[in-house]
């Protein structure tokens, strides 16, 4: 009977803990949390609010030894450490919480409260690597959207095979791959493989990327790649690989931007202000106006005319 009221009365110190603790009376709080760790023996539930209150008091030192004492029971382990893991960031201290977040991942934590700012601490450390498992294990958790999960891999893959250094071409192809497979539409991928593919001479590999990639999303880099794939070739066969690939998407407004680009160097000026002059119209981006502006000067317009295209 003695232990059911001890036990009630320390449970009733939690409850009103928790109430000082919402209506912002940390002292209060603390008091009440110190009084129910003393008459209940229940680390974890006691402990982490004494840890709550103190933090909210400003007493960080007082919540960093609670919370280191909960670090090293094995039975409230993992919630001390998250909460000097939440210590650490509050003050700022990255390295500090980067070894804590490390902790509770080892731990079995997989919580999205945990993963997102482990990622977030490995990449701000450039640790692609480790930040390939924490994405790894967000998409296995179903922590995270799996298109989103996908494509932030592939972003971190790309990053892992730039560090690479050229005579590394073997392992650079393979992480580029892997990046473009799971995340078609990443840029940096496509045009990472296409450089790798061209290094070990597989130039037809390296064309049905970039026409793939044009299929689906036209972009400035991917024109870059392709006229670096054909630049060995005479110029008839240049034009004919790269017009056949921009007919995939004729009508898309990169399309347009670099058959105007292919034109001006070619001295056809009237032919390349025809497509760029409804864009201009449409779609007045900074690109189009310099382009247009571009256009303008080699026709030996008057300076004010090319000078309005840049303003």
């Amino acid at each position: 009977y003695g232990k059911s009221r001890k036990t009630k009365k320390g449970l009733a110190l939690i409850e009103k803990a928790l109430i000082e603790l919402e209506d912002g009376r940390a002292d209060r709080a603390l008091a009440h949390a110190v009084k129910a760790d003393m008459i209940l023996d229940r680390p974890l539930l006691t402990r982490p609010i004494l840890a709550r209150a103190a933090r909210q008091q400003g007493n960080h030192q007082q919540a960093q030894k609670v919370l280191a004492d909960m670090a090293q029971s094995s039975e409230t382990r993992l919630a001390g450490i998250r909460g000097l893991l939440d210590e650490a960031r509050s003050q700022s201290d990255d390295q500090s919480a980067l070894e804590l977040a490390r902790q509770a991942f080892a731990l079995g934590d997989r919580s999205k409260e945990l993963l997102e700012p482990l990622l977030q601490l490995e990449v701000a450390q450039r640790n692609w690597g480790k930040a390939i498992e924490v994405v790894s294990a967000q998409i296995k958790a179903k922590v995270t959207d799996p298109i989103v999960g996908n494509r932030n891999w592939a972003m971190l893959k790309v990053e892992l095979a730039r560090g690479y250094k050229e005579d590394s071409n073997s392992t650079k192809l393979e992480y580029f791959s892997e990046a473009h497979k799971t995340s078609p539409d990443l840029i940096p991928a496509a045009t990472g493989l296409v450089k790798c593919l061209l290094a070990i001479g597989k130039k037809e590999q390296a064309i049905k990327v970039v026409r793939e990639g044009w299929t689906r999303q036209p972009h400035p880099e991917l024109f870059k790649s392709l006229r670096e794939i054909v630049s060995n070739a005479p110029k008839s066969e240049q034009k004919s690989k790269i017009d056949k690939i921009l007919q995939t998407n004729k009508d898309h407004v990169e399309t347009k931007i670099a058959q105007a680009l292919i034109a001006l160097e070619n001295g056809q000026i009237t032919q390349a202000r025809d497509l760029v002059a409804p864009l201009a119209n449409d779609h007045p981006t900074q690109r189009v106006c310099t382009l247009m502006a571009a256009i303008e000067k080699e026709s030996v317009a008057g300076e004010s005319v090319v000078r309005a295209w840049l303003t």
